[in-house]
């Protein structure tokens, strides 16, 4: 696992769950190509998701059908850890970021600031305001 970047900046650490298909290898492909993004774990289902949750994720990114948040994941924001959730429609033209508030975004180019922002609201501010 990689903690962080080249400038050793903390990278963002995602978890991928119930991506798959031609959507699944795009967002890999576009989160492998972001510095300061890593995929820390890539699971079939929400089930797995619990055993990579014990250790350090800032996201979870997956997909619906509705482009709703799916029950599974639901928990993941009212948890001990706050987890940010972002939620790709199954065409690809739609992203929701679930976390203290609601992002709506358009297409997949906006998935990487998309997740900067959510992890940036989510993460503990150290040393004050």
């Amino acid at each position: 696992m990689l903690d962080a970047t080249r400038n050793g900046a903390s990278a963002i650490r995602i978890a991928i769950a119930e991506l798959t298909g031609l959507l699944g290898a795009v967002v890999r492909t576009t989160l492998e190509g972001e510095r300061d993004m890593v995929v820390v774990a890539d699971v079939a289902s929400a089930d797995e998701l619990a055993v990579v949750l014990r250790h350090p994720v800032d996201v979870v990114v997956t997909s619906s059908v509705r482009g709703n948040l799916p029950m599974p994941f639901r928990a993941l924001l009212f948890g001990e850890t706050h987890v940010p959730v972002a939620v790709i429609s199954t065409d690809g033209t739609r992203i929701d970021v679930y976390g203290r508030s609601i992002a709506y975004g358009g297409g997949l180019e906006s998935l990487t600031g998309l997740i900067r922002e959510a992890v940036e609201v989510a993460r503990p501010r150290i040393g004050g305001a």
